[in-house]
């Protein structure tokens, strides 16, 4: 969940240059993030952060989800 992503955010770069593959190389635009286990306000901060630092948007075809 966020915890893991912000504790180890080499791999969740990794994990969103994948997305950013399937979404910009691709063409899959019904691919959304959905990050598990937000439990704070701080850090569903950190994991937007993470993600507009990977070069990844909320937009009308990116949705970033968070439960």
């Amino acid at each position: 969940g966020a915890y893991r992503y912000i504790n180890n955010p080499d791999v969740f770069e990794m994990e969103l240059e994948a997305i950013k593959l399937v979404r910009n190389k691709l063409g899959f635009k019904n691919l959304w993030l959905m990050v598990p286990f937000v439990r704070t306000l701080s850090e569903m901060e950190q994991v937007k952060k993470l993600v507009s630092s990977a070069g990844l948007h909320r937009s009308s075809s990116f949705k970033l989800l968070m439960m």
